[in-house]
């Protein structure tokens, strides 16, 4: 999993879109974009989760199989990964789904399933500028793929890069599964010292 965001056509994603941003390709409807703001699911590692990690004990690619999700409404506990676990219930429930329609089934996970309570409690998303940002790589890398996937490189010839269109993006077009095998279209997924999260683009930052 690791490889997939050190490859160089991860690389070629990030910057094929801001190139379009900033001059190259049409130019209608995008020059003003600065940014744009995510939301996420995070199920987070345990405290011990956390020490095995440090002390060597474990990777935590390993730990992210095991974890399991707990209802914030009824504290019930279930498997994320599996059938029947909350990632095939997730996965279904988005599919088909764009826009605010994505985004508005996307927040009853939020409030039912999420270890981040700066994402539960929250005022505004999290907002990813196009430069640099303070996140963590792997949320910061991810949320440029979700936001990037309708880059020209693999749409039609005809195509125009709009970032409208990246609100509601929650699925890959390719990537690999918690294994490390390749997979073709999913539900996005990337895991950090944090756990794991699942990200959707909510919204574009205009100057």
């Amino acid at each position: 999993m690791k490889k997939l965001f050190l490859s160089t056509a991860l690389l070629l994603i990030v910057a094929t879109p801001i190139l379009f941003l900033f001059g190259c390709g049409s130019r209608e409807n995008v020059t003003h974009v600065d940014g744009f703001y995510v939301r996420h699911v995070l199920i987070g590692f345990s405290e011990q989760n956390l020490d095995d990690i440090h002390q060597g004990k474990s990777t935590r690619y390993e730990l992210a199989k095991t974890l399991t999700a707990v209802n914030n409404y009824t504290g019930q506990e279930r498997s994320f990964w599996g059938t029947g676990g909350l990632y095939e219930e997730m996965s279904n429930a988005l599919g088909g789904l764009t826009g605010q329609k994505a985004l508005e089934k996307f927040e009853t996970f939020i409030s039912s399933y999420n270890d981040d309570p700066g994402m539960v409690d929250r005022t505004s998303d999290y907002l990813i500028p196009l430069g640099s940002s303070s996140f963590i790589v792997e949320f910061d890398q991810m949320a440029r793929r979700l936001f990037n996937d309708m880059s020209p490189m693999f749409a039609p010839e005809n195509h125009i890069f709009n970032p409208k269109n990246s609100i509601g993006n929650v699925f890959l077009n390719f990537g690999e599964d918690i294994n490390g095998e390749p997979i073709a279209r999913h539900l996005n997924f990337v895991v950090s010292d944090f756990g794991i999260h699942i990200i959707i683009v909510s919204g574009l930052s205009t100057r």
